[in-house]
């Protein structure tokens, strides 16, 4: 990497900043940070409150979080579901793991029968 491509300002040369610095007998400095200042009426854009709202888009709001409180029941519902069906594949998977190479025909029907094959 060529020294002109590390350099923070191409203006400012290595001897210039060494310079500076050897002068001021401490390295650079950290500049507190300046607080914010809002516009004279300006808020904010997390300062808000349902009070502010129309009829509507409460009303608005309201349906969206019924709907996704019924979405959230129909996943956790899936995901019990989803969990049970592991369960018994697990089970399926330890007998036929145990079960000697006649056994497996007759449980592989039983297995098909119950919808696990």
């Amino acid at each position: 990497m060529a020294d002109s491509d590390r350099r923070p300002d191409p203006q400012v040369s290595r001897q210039e900043l060494r310079s500076t610095l050897a002068g001021s007998g401490t390295g650079p400095r950290r500049q507190p940070a300046r607080p914010r200042v809002y516009e004279h009426g300006a808020v904010p854009a997390w300062d808000w409150s349902a009070d502010e709202l129309s009829a509507a888009e409460l009303a608005e709001l309201r349906a969206t979080v019924s709907a996704l409180r019924k979405r959230v029941t129909e996943l956790e519902r899936a995901a019990t579901r989803a969990h049970q069906r592991e369960r018994e594949l697990r089970g399926a998977l330890q007998k036929l793991a145990a079960a000697g190479l006649r056994q497996r025909r007759r449980l592989r029907g039983e297995l098909r029968a119950r919808g696990l094959l």
